[in-house]
């Protein structure tokens, strides 16, 4: 096939048209930033609507720059639902920051492949340093290292990689693993992703702060020793999603210890709160746990994606991940330098450090320490105000920035209740005013809420609890 002899086949824009859509896009961002609470919290498009809007066949011939821009302006961003609204609690929001989002494009920009001393030595030194930064803040000691990478679904996966490896060497079909039920998706997941059969999963209860039961631990620890299982892993919770809840780590590590086995810690959320003088208290010691994970993208206000494995011995990493095939010799051949690609999954990875660094850089620590502490302080206003009127009944208190609550009526049935709290959420979300998540706690429909966004005022939180007010007194009456 002949092509035409001005088709563009360099993939380039002139100069002129580099800053223009530079420029657009930046102004774009920058609008999201400075209007954000003029926005409304949920945009949901039908299929119909976006598919005759948006479904084309692959374009042969490039459009106009102006064109393509106006499409994503009027179509991609006005059906986006926005996780960073000072009025979104539902799920853990990420509310990002400008300078993030500025690192991030510079490494698009450059391209920067993250994976090897040899082609950004510079950006391996700000991952090693920040990653330092993390170890320290979670008592970590000198000798640990770390990786970033999407997310705390990679960072559970890839710590139960070490595990299985440090302390088995090779997979057993006998090999166990242990984690409430208040342990988030990713690692049921994870464990599947590398091969265990359910037999090989213990799932845990819980108590009625929602943390593991030591007591039914050890029980079953002790039940699979002598039936021949061979239990070398416990993942805890340093945080959970549904309710922040953090289980007793000192009394587990005891546990572990006793057992010879490896002890994860879930912290993609709650870890950033070791910043916060409140947080430490609710934390306590984290530096027992052989491995944390810790997402910057969400208590760190990073943009997605930033999640961090950190491991109390940096070796392990190399031990578990470390390959050298024969066409990264010229890589390998770098004593000294730190190449991730030897300590992680992925070979080929961009900087997700960068965003983390800059955002410290530029705000310092104590800007995000003062953030932390507002997210806290948030869960706690919206328990006392929820507290302080007829019917409505907490059922996690304020912990870790989350609270979980219902409206309750002594004359419904735990059905009747289940579906009218729903339709409470459901009904504020169909407002778009606001968002607030619902889960289920020990069998009920619980409404949730996260409020760890630096940015959300408390008129937005005095609102929204006005709003669910009057709508559960409109629906239950």
């Amino acid at each position: 096939m002949e092509y035409p002899v001005n088709l563009n086949t360099n993939l380039t824009l002139t100069s002129t048209e580099m800053n223009w859509l530079g420029q657009e896009i930046i102004s774009l961002i920058t609008e999201h930033f400075n209007k954000l609470n003029d926005k409304t919290v949920l945009n949901i498009a039908s299929v119909d609507e976006l598919r005759e809007a948006l479904a084309t066949d692959m374009p042969n011939e490039g459009r106009e720059l102006s064109d393509v821009v106006d499409q994503i302006r009027k179509i991609l961003l006005r059906n986006l639902s926005h996780g960073d609204h000072p009025r979104f609690f539902a799920f853990v929001p990420g509310p990002s920051n400008f300078v993030g989002a500025m690192a991030d494009a510079l490494v698009a920009g450059f391209n920067v492949c993250a994976s090897n001393w040899l082609e950004a030595s510079s950006f391996a030194e700000i991952e090693r340093i920040t990653i330092d930064w993390l170890a320290e803040t979670m008592g970590y000691p000198k000798s640990a290292g770390g990786h970033f990478v999407s997310g705390g679904s990679l960072a559970n996966l890839s710590a139960i990689a070490v595990a299985r490896e440090i302390k088995l060497g090779n997979p057993d079909p006998a090999a166990t693993v242990y984690y409430s039920d208040q342990t988030h998706i990713s690692v049921e997941r994870g464990l599947r992703v590398l091969g265990f059969a359910p037999e090989q999963m213990r799932r845990i209860t819980t108590d009625m702060s929602f943390r593991i039961n030591s007591t039914e631990l050890i029980d079953t620890i002790n039940a699979d020793r002598r039936r021949g299982s061979r239990p070398f892993c416990l993942i805890a919770n340093a945080g959970t999603t549904n309710t922040g809840a953090v289980d007793p780590i000192t009394e587990l590590f005891e546990i572990c210890s006793a057992n010879d086995m490896w002890l994860h810690l879930d912290a993609a959320y709650g870890g950033a709160a070791m910043l916060a003088q409140s947080g430490k208290k609710l934390l306590g010691d984290l530096s027992v746990a052989h491995s944390i994970t810790i997402d910057p993208h969400k208590w760190l206000f990073q943009p997605i994606e930033c999640g961090c494995l950190l491991v109390r011995d940096r070796s392990w990493l190399r031990t578990a991940f470390d390959t050298s095939p024969e066409y990264l010799g010229d890589v390998d051949e770098k004593i000294g330098e730190i190449n991730y690609y030897q300590q992680g999954i992925q070979l080929t990875r961009q900087s997700r450090a960068l965003k983390l660094w800059m955002s410290l850089q530029v705000f310092g620590v104590d800007a995000f320490c003062g953030a932390i502490e507002q997210g806290i302080k948030n869960a706690k206003y919206i328990e006392k105000k929820l507290s302080a009127l007829e019917s409505w009944q907490i059922i996690s208190p304020a912990t870790l920035g989350i609270v979980t609550f219902r409206y309750y009526l002594s004359t419904k049935n735990e059905e009747e209740l289940d579906r009218l709290n729903q339709k409470v959420a459901d009904d504020l979300a169909e407002s778009k005013i606001a968002f607030v998540g619902t889960t289920l706690l020990n069998g009920s429909r619980v409404l949730r809420m996260c409020t760890i966004n630096p940015r959300t005022p408390i008129h937005d939180l005095d609102e929204t609890i006005v709003l669910l007010d009057n709508l559960a007194k409109n629906i239950f009456t």
